[in-house]
């Protein structure tokens, strides 16, 4: 039987899981369960900072994405 995921996961966007967002909350998903330590997120929110211009909306990230419990 399954088990419940570890950690909350996200809340679908209104845009469909056919968007950015979704695919790259996923993997950090299975991410946390493969390697708890891994980095991908401080990288990912690290490469936004490097380049202001990408807009995450445009990626179907909501408002407030960075306080979901799987981005922090």
């Amino acid at each position: 039987m399954p088990r419940s995921p570890r950690k909350p996961f996200v809340t679908l966007p209104a845009s469909g899981t056919r968007q950015v967002y979704f695919i790259l909350s996923m993997t950090v998903y299975l991410l946390d369960i493969i390697n708890p330590n891994h980095s991908f997120v401080e990288r990912f929110k690290d490469l936004l900072s490097r380049y202001p211009s990408i807009d995450v909306r445009a990626m179907g990230f909501p408002a407030g994405w960075e306080n979901e419990d799987i981005w922090k």
